[in-house]
């Protein structure tokens, strides 16, 4: 395999770790960065610790994406990761055409500039 393969390779796991996640959080209100782990069979560790970092690492990118929003509770200790809401606020903001991943899981729908139609 060509370097450029290799990345193409990663670049596409990384791809699918993101949609499964995604659907997978479509199906709930919310779950932890463990539940998450465990529900796609993707635990993780480094020499025992570090455990899970691969899936909270991906929803890491996906929180910088705006897809999925972590929430926390004054009790717990784990946050809860959901799907990120659209908001007006959101849509506002935005002047082009926007992806938007509906909640009921993984399904996308190119929606057209929403800017004043509220």
């Amino acid at each position: 395999m060509t370097g450029e393969e290799i990345k193409k390779l990663a670049s596409d796991a990384l791809k699918q770790m993101e949609e499964a996640i995604l659907a997978l959080l479509g199906k709930y209100e919310g779950l932890t960065n463990s539940e998450i782990a465990e529900k796609l069979n993707l635990h993780s560790s480094h020499e025992g610790g570090q455990k899970d970092y691969l899936t909270y690492s991906v929803l890491g990118i996906l929180m910088d994406k705006k897809k999925v929003e972590k929430i926390k509770y004054h009790n717990s200790r784990n946050p809860i990761y959901r799907l990120k809401k659209v908001t007006k606020v959101d849509v506002e903001k935005k002047d082009l055409k926007t992806d938007v991943l509906l909640n009921n899981g993984c399904k996308r729908a190119i929606v057209g500039t929403f800017k004043k139609r509220f």
